[in-house]
């Protein structure tokens, strides 16, 4: 997995906290729009292993969305290259959880 299309984003949407997170999305999919998925990593309270992330990527040709198995507030999730549309159309956090009861979910335990 290359981490050099990492994109450095201010928060200057002047929007409500909860808004931030799909507007960095939003972004990072626009500008890697050719990517076969995404991997959204959480900073806290711990990301995934290298371990993880890759079986997260490989799971993602068999299921739109993969999460890991922790219970975590915001869980590490994988979003496959078909679900383009749905995500340079968020427009909250919680559009994520639509997300996620809209189609399959993949849960990888560690």
């Amino acid at each position: 997995m290359p981490f050099s299309n990492v994109l450095p984003l201010e928060d200057n949407w002047g929007t409500a906290p909860g808004n931030w997170i799909p507007a960095a999305i939003k972004a990072g999919v626009e500008a890697s729009a050719s990517a076969g998925g995404w991997i959204l990593l959480p900073v806290r309270p711990q990301p995934p292993s290298g371990e993880q992330l890759q079986a997260m990527a490989n799971s993602l040709t068999s299921a739109p969305l993969v999460k890991a198995a922790e219970p975590s507030p915001a869980p590490a999730m994988g979003v496959g290259a078909e679900l383009f549309s749905e995500l340079v159309r968020l427009t909250h956090a919680r559009d994520l959880n639509r997300l996620a009861s809209r189609y399959p979910v993949a849960t990888l335990n560690k």
